[in-house]
């Protein structure tokens, strides 16, 4: 007779046969030896067996990965790295995509340095360019007021500041010297045949403009070219020839008066 394992009564069993068995907490009846395993519980154990078998396996894959790796140097190297995703990699074995994270943040560092150098180049560059410029203005500036003092032209004070602006306009500081230029940046040549300077550029506009210089007592030849005797007097005609500049000049520096005779 084939005996099973548990019942769930024994009432119908022979006398000698339930002896064989115990009662459980369930209120079932189990086969009282130790050489029987339960079913139930010998499926659980096969079924934690094979979870246990493929963690196993999948653990010594992962440690394969590792293999020749020094541990303690595994652990600086994995202490270095901040971000969770790198320290998630790394635990994971995925080494590969670890040094691609690191190379695209050396290569983002790098990129970041040298648009800041370029940053600076440029701003640099542009600082150069503005210092340069406030010289060369100054240089410019500085020769049209030493070639106005000349006291041979004679001028009237104030002339420079009249010039100013459009000598500024049509003048450079050009391998060291200060000449007249186009507006498309040729050189204007003067009467030598070199770029025109300051110097015969004033020379040429106090001849155009004696008004604007000082009377002679000697009744030179600056005076020759002034259109009135005392110059603070100017006729008309004259007057209404004169260019903006030139009549602001008349009636604000020589305080000169337009006379209809």
């Amino acid at each position: 007779m084939a005996l099973q394992f548990v019942l769930a009564s024994i009432d119908d069993l022979p006398d000698d046969v339930k002896k064989l068995y115990k009662k459980r907490e369930d209120g079932k009846f189990q086969l009282d030896t130790d050489d029987v395993v339960d079913k139930s519980k010998l499926d659980e154990f096969r079924t934690n067996n094979r979870e246990l078998k493929a963690a196993n396996e999948d653990l010594l894959r992962k440690f394969q990965a590792f293999e020749g790796v020094d541990p303690a140097k595994y652990k600086a190297l994995l202490d270095k790295f901040q971000s969770d995703e790198e320290k998630k990699l790394m635990k994971d074995g995925n080494i590969e995509e670890v040094v691609k994270l690191r190379t695209a943040a050396i290569v983002k560092d790098r990129d970041d340095q040298l648009a800041a150098k370029d940053k600076l180049i440029a701003k640099l560059q542009e600082d150069t360019k503005k210092a340069t410029s406030e010289k060369d203005t100054y240089i410019v500036e500085t020769e049209l007021r030493k070639a106005v003092d000349n006291p041979e032209l004679g001028f009237q004070p104030n002339v420079a500041n009249i010039l100013k602006d459009s000598v500024l306009k049509e003048f450079v500081h050009k391998d060291g010297k200060v000449i007249r230029v186009k507006p498309d940046g040729s050189s204007v040549f003067g009467k030598s045949g070199d770029p025109m300077g300051l110097e015969e550029f004033v020379t040429g506009f106090a001849k155009e403009h004696p008004y604007l210089v000082k009377p002679s007592n000697g009744g030179g030849a600056h005076n020759e070219h002034k259109p009135n005797a005392n110059g603070k007097t100017m006729k008309r005609g004259d007057f209404d020839r004169l260019d903006p500049t030139a009549k602001h000049s008349f009636v604000t520096v020589d305080k000169g008066v337009v006379v209809d005779a």
